[in-house]
Formats: structure tokens, C-alpha cells, sequence
């Protein structure tokens, strides 16, 4: 979701200058709309401004695609818009997606009892774009436009704030309900691109083992090798299948796990068959689900070579049928492959012989778990408390307004003091946590201070933490500059591992003594 904030990011240049093809903002089309909705009577003034927006709006469909709605507002420098753009898959280029965006320009500060619900918005607005694609991120991304157009045409037609607030608090139920459908939605996209990763795998096993025997003279799965590969490849895929077909059934109507029909949240029981978590992207989910059928192949690969060199003897003929069905037992499930060993042959009680058959048979799970590590890098570490934010000059709090604004001076110096703890401290206060990880007795963050003025930016300080109990800090001096126009952003981000976590934005709002 692309958000800006009125026309304080608008760059500098007059009416028809010249912008680059690639570096066109959806504030920059907003105010050319605006430049152009304010037009006055000189025909020549009027031609030039609609020039100015059609060559901003070209850019930026380029960029973004094309946009499919759009409201403008006719009081301010508010608008929100929605684009498709088509792309072809990262790793299946014969195949396309379609991806709808959000796009929303607001002058929030003139409004602050709105910030809260627009937040929400942005935060929803981002796990469509990222996660979505196809029919549900249109879905998703038109019914947010709905609720973000009705705020902003709300602002247009009524001065009143009680009023807004009314209207805010009736769209909270509605904003709730796209929410639980985008989380459905992304764990069915995610289960999608998964099923799409292991039907690839197979076909990929499957032909490269047609390959290698036309290579070898053969015909194709006449050798006990090539049948035991593509049998345990298609032994994970039935396992697969199974394991999501117990996981999505749909409860009865009138059950404690029926699905809400209006729409409230509903976790479901998809997510539990996927052994991962939907927002790795799905680049990497796909490859998670080419990995499960190669696995499928290893285990099949094992039975073969214990069967083709009589370490395991089961009866005197050894038939591709033998091969394929204990392969596709191995890879339907590795554990059973363990078992079939442990009991046959005479001599698998010796110590070595079992230590070696202990090692194969766990080399499927050990090569999964080897590369879920890879594709998300090490586990975080669990934590359940909160991020202050405090900015003071000369000792002092600052107060920081509901929309995160603060009114700083550029002849004074100022610190901004990162706070994390168990409890709650005085100052701007958001949630830090961390869940689904390993847990310890410390822990470390990665704290920064970044700004869109390159002068205000500040290098990042470790934070070391009890995760049970105490609070531990990090300072950053901080001194606007005097071209102060349009206000500075500042961004407090925490990190673990080389991941965001949390990121706390504010508006620098300069003021001068009287």
C-alpha cells in the first residue's frame, strides 16, 4: 500500500516540468490533480495543467498499473486510488498475476481522529499487496478503497469531528471484517502457491527420470531405480493431499468451528496442514512445496539401495511392484520406512547397521528442516512487552499529538529516546512481540533512527533485555535543520535478526519563539 501524507512529499517543480519515468508518486499525481481541478480561466494555464497530470498519470500507471479507482477529494490534498498490474510468476513465467494496490494521500494532521483507523487501513493495505494476488487482492483492495473513499468523502462534505468520530466507529466492524477475509485469504493463497510447488516437483521428477532412462537405452520406468524415485515422490504427494484434507474439511453449520458467514474472524484449519508461515512470500513457499516431492525421491532412492544391495532381504524376487510400493510407503510417510527396516533381515539388530539405518532414514526431515532454516534465516526470539518512544529537550517530555506530529524548534537540540520493556513507560507507546520463536533469558534489538533528511538519520544501537522482567534504552541527539519545509519524517525501527518488528513513525512540525 503506498500512503502519503498531503502534499508535504510533493517534490519541487512547476506546472509541466519534466519527471522521470520511474520516480512518479501517487502524491505527486495528487497534486497535479489538484493543480489541475484549481485551474483558472486562462486557457493556456488550464492546457498546461492538464498536460502536467496526464504525463504524471501515464508515469505512474507505468509503475503501478493501470488505476481502476479512483477518489479525489475536491476540499484537500486527500485522495486514494487502486491499481492492477499484471506480472508474470517469479518462477513459472508461462504463468501471470494480477495484482491490485492501494494508494492513499492524506493530509492526516488536519484530522487526527481519523490517524488510528487510516494506520489500520495502511497496515491492512500492505499484507493484501504482499500476500494477495488474483481475484482476492482485487477484492480486498476494492473493499478497502471503499472504506478509506467513505472517510475521506465524510471530510469533504462535514466539518463536524463528533461526526467523524460516528462515522469512524461504524466502519470499525467493516474494517474488522476484511481483515479476517485477508487473513483466509492469504493462508488459502499460501496453501495455492504450496500445492502448485509439490505438483511441479513431481512432474520435474517424473520427466527427469523419463530423461535419464532414454539416455540410458531404456524404456521409460523399466528400471527399479527410476520407479522407486518417481514411487516415493508420489508417496509425499499423497501424504500432502491427505494431511490437507483433513486440516480444510469444513465444520457443520451451528458447530463452535463453522465458519462466520458475515464475515467475522475465522482462523480455519487450513493453516495448520502448511509447515510454514504464509508471510515468507511466495517465491519461497512454492520452493518449500518443489522441496517435499524431492524429498519423497530420497526416501524412495534409500529403499531402493537397501533392496538393490540385499542389505535388506525381504523374499527372493525382487519386482518393480516391491520397489514401487515400499517406496511410496517411505515417501508417504519417512517413519515407515524405519519400521520396514527394523524389521526385516537377519542381521539389523547389530548396533552399526542400525546407527547407519537410524541416520538414512532421518535424512528427508533433516534436509527440510536444513532448508526452512536457509529460506527464513534463524528463529526470533519470543518477548512480550512494548516499545516507548520519548522525545525531550533539555530533560523535559515533548507532548506527541494523536497523529504523531510533534512541534520541535530548528534553533534547539532535542534527544529521542527508544524505550523497550515489560511495561508500559510515559511517552508514545506501542506493542513489541514476538511469538512462534525459541525462548531465552536475553535478547537483543537492533535500533535505528532513520528520517527522510539524510542529516537527522542515525546509526543503529544494539538494546540487550531481560525478556522477563526490566527496560533498557537507546539516545539519539537530534537537531532539525533550518530548511525545515516540508516537515521532517523520523523513524524509530526495532529489529531481530536482520527482521523489522516494529517501526514507529513521526512528523517533525517546526515552530519558531515568539
Amino acid at each position: 500500500m503506498h500512503v502519503g501524507v498531503g502534499n508535504e512529499q510533493v517534490k519541487s517543480g512547476g506546472i509541466g516540468a519534466q519527471l522521470p519515468e520511474t520516480d512518479v508518486t501517487f502524491e505527486e499525481l495528487v497534486h497535479a490533480h489538484w493543480l489541475r481541478s484549481q485551474a483558472p480561466s486562462d486557457d493556456e494555464e488550464r492546457s498546461r495543467r492538464e498536460l502536467a497530470y496526464a504525463e504524471r498519470r501515464a508515469a505512474f500507471e507505468r509503475q503501478n498499473g493501470t488505476i481502476t479507482e479512483a477518489y479525489w477529494s475536491q476540499r484537500s490534498l486527500a485522495a486514494a486510488a487502486v491499481t492492477e498490474k499484471r506480472s508474470r510468476h517469479a518462477l513459472l513465467p508461462f504463468l501471470h498475476i494480477v495484482r491490485s494496490r492501494i494508494h492513499r494521500a492524506d493530509d492526516w494532521t488536519a484530522r487526527p481522529a481519523s490517524a488510528d483507523f487510516f494506520y489500520r487501513c495502511d497496515r491492512l493495505g500492505v499484507r493484501e499487496e504482499v500476500l494477495l494476488d488474483g481475484t482476492p487482492s482485487r477484492l480486498a483492495a476494492t473493499w478497502l478503497f471503499t472504506l478509506v473513499s467513505r472517510v475521506l468523502a465524510l471530510a469533504d462534505v462535514s466539518e463536524s469531528k463528533p461526526t467523524e468520530r460516528d462515522a469512524l466507529m461504524s466502519l470499525e466492524a467493516e474494517l474488522t471484517r476484511i481483515e479476517a477475509y485477508v487473513e483466509r485469504a492469504s493462508r488459502a493463497s499460501a496453501f495455492r502457491q504450496y500445492f502448485m510447488g509439490v505438483l511441479t516437483g513431481l512432474v520435474a521428477i517424473a520427466l527427469g527420470s523419463v530423461f535419464v532412462e532414454l539416455l540410458a537405452g531404456s524404456t521409460p520406468f523399466s528400471d527399479a531405480a527410476a520407479v522407486a524415485v518417481v514411487a516415493g515422490a508420489v508417496g509425499a504427494v499423497v501424504s500432502v493431499l491427505q494431511r490437507t484434507a483433513r486440516a480444510t474439511d469444513i465444520p457443520p453449520p451451528g458447530s463452535d468451528d463453522a465458519p462466520d458467514l458475515n464475515g467475522g474472524a475465522h482462523p480455519g484449519r487450513i493453516g495448520r496442514a502448511l509447515p510454514f508461515d504464509e508471510e515468507i512470500g511466495g517465491s519461497l513457499i512454492f520452493g518449500l512445496g518443489v522441496v517435499r516431492p524431492c524429498l519423497g525421491a530420497v526416501a524412495g532412492t534409500v529403499v531402493y539401495a537397501a533392496l538393490a544391495t540385499e542389505f535388506i532381504v525381504i523374499n527372493s524376487s525382487s519386482s518393480l511392484l516391491l520397489y514401487a510400493s515400499l517406496a511410496f510407503a517411505a515417501g508417504f510417510a519417512e517413519r515407515w520406512a524405519t519400521t520396514v527396516f527394523e524389521t526385516s533381515g537377519p542381521d539389523i539388530s547389530d548396533p552399526e547397521a542400525r546407527e547407519a539405518l537410524d541416520a538414512v532414514s532421518s535424512l528427508p526431515e533433516t534436509l527440510e528442516e536444513s532448508l526452512r532454516s536457509t529460506l527464513r534465516g534463524p528463529r526470533l526470539v519470543n518477548y512480550d512487552g512494548w516499545l516507548t518512544v520519548d522525545v525531550r529537550r533539555d530533560g523535559e517530555s515533548l507532548p506527541i499529538g494523536a497523529g504523531h506530529e510533534i512541534e520541535l524548534r530548528p534553533d534547539s537540540e532535542y534527544e529521542v529516546v527508544a524505550m523497550i520493556g515489560r511495561d508500559q513507560a510515559p511517552g508514545l507507546t506501542v506493542p513489541l512481540t514476538i511469538s512462534g520463536g525459541v525462548e531465552q533469558q536475553e535478547l537483543d534489538f537492533f535500533v535505528e533512527l532513520d528520517s527522510d533528511r539524510p542529516a537527522l538519520r542515525q546509526a543503529g544501537q544494539v538494546v540487550r533485555v531481560q525478556a522477563a522482567e526490566g527496560s533498557a534504552s537507546v539516545r539519539f541527539p537530534v537537531a532539525l535543520p533550518a530548511q525545515t519545509d516540508p516537515p521532517p519524517w523520523l523513524w524509530i525501527r526495532v529489529e531481530q535478526q536482520h527482521r523489522a518488528i516494529q517501526n514507529v513513525e513521526l512528523v517533525a512540525l517546526p515552530t519558531v519563539l515568539e
